[in-house]
């Protein structure tokens, strides 16, 4: 029986294939920043993604609700601490990891 891939870009992906669960992406930074940053010697709590989930003081439970005047004032760390809140409260640790993994090497690409 033939099965069609689902969707990567909906919700129902997030949650498909033993990715559900809840987790918390300030939880696994530390670790995931350490495996990513190796001897580097940068300090995970001074990186601008981390500051801007610290900053937004959101949980997974809670819905982000922004005014137009405030979304377009927005930095990039802002918008991606925005995601994987939004991530985190549909899937479980092990792919939040990946997901953290993803978003950190994306976001050294842009500086």
């Amino acid at each position: 029986m033939y099965c069609a891939p689902i969707d990567p870009t909906t919700d129902l992906y997030l949650q498909a294939e033993g990715r559900t669960g809840e987790s918390d992406p300030i939880d696994l930074f530390k670790d995931v920043f350490s495996e990513i940053e190796g001897d580097k010697h940068r300090v995970f709590s001074e990186n601008n993604l981390y500051l801007s989930l610290l900053r937004s003081g959101t949980t997974p439970d809670q819905q982000v609700e922004l005014s137009e005047e405030h979304r377009v004032m927005l930095s990039v760390d802002d918008i991606l601490a925005i995601y994987l809140t939004y991530v985190a409260k549909m899937t479980g640790p092990d792919f939040m990891r990946s997901v953290l993994w993803f978003v950190l090497l994306y976001r050294e690409c842009m500086n």
